[in-house]
């Protein structure tokens, strides 16, 4: 969790949306869940969870949406912030 709490900060602040960090987990949910559905075996973590060293993806989106306030400062004020989502635009480069 500090983990996700450090990136979320570090992106904010690079001038990268921070709802981009709950985009990934969504995904990452659905893998989850599509490997559950699929019938994969489950691991030993999944039934002893202290030995789980890393949350589910759902906790990992509640953790991240609590601190989406926060993060929503640091990229408002980020100078690297572009204006739109848009993919920045091409450099040219030197012959």
């Amino acid at each position: 969790m500090e983990a996700d709490a450090v990136g979320l900060r570090f992106m904010s602040m690079a001038g990268y949306h921070p709802n981009s960090m709950l985009d990934l987990w969504d995904i990452m949910a659905l893998v989850e869940e599509e490997a559950a559905a699929s019938g994969e075996p489950i691991s030993i973590t999944d039934r002893v969870p202290f030995l789980k060293t890393h949350p589910t993806s759902l906790q990992r989106q509640k953790n991240i949406d609590a601190l989406l306030p926060k993060a929503m400062k640091m990229y408002n004020d980020s100078p690297f912030r572009r204006s739109s989502r848009s993919p920045p635009k091409e450099v040219a480069s030197n012959p």
